[in-house]
């Protein structure tokens, strides 16, 4: 032990309290107190990490609210949040409803060829079943 004011090394005389090891472990558990875990694919959103704001270009996050009502029932809804491009410090909140409406509307105007169409789906199953070979094999 060296005592700061006179800069000399003294023998230490008293008994450890807790091992090397004990204080070695408290100490990583005291410097990763405020860490949060990784937690990305906790919940599972349609369009987690798919749309980036055109003027901000952040990614759009989506937020589930829940209310329960007097009468017990409760609902719950998914909001897909970004920020103002005027006033960075206030969020835009959008019902995600509105915009899988917004999306099935545009794969409702999309058409495909019956050829064309038969060989996606060919691709798909193909795939779908090598997939799954892969997933059984690992």
């Amino acid at each position: 032990m060296r005592i700061l004011k006179t800069g000399k090394e003294y023998q230490h005389i008293y008994p450890s309290i807790i091992s090397k090891e004990l204080f070695d472990a408290c100490q990583q558990v005291r410097h990763n107190w405020n860490k949060k875990p990784f937690k990305y694919g906790q919940k599972e959103y349609i369009f987690r990490g798919l749309i980036k704001c055109a003027t901000t270009g952040r990614v759009v996050t989506a937020d589930t609210k829940k209310k329960t009502y007097s009468n017990g029932d409760s609902a719950e809804w998914t909001y897909l949040r970004t920020w103002d491009p005027d006033n960075h410090k206030k969020k835009i909140y959008v019902k995600e409803e509105k915009i899988l409406q917004e999306v099935e509307k545009v794969f409702a105007s999309l058409s495909l060829d019956p050829e064309l169409l038969g060989e996606v789906i060919a691709y798909i199953k193909n795939s779908a079943h090598l997939g799954r070979i892969f997933i059984n094999n690992v």
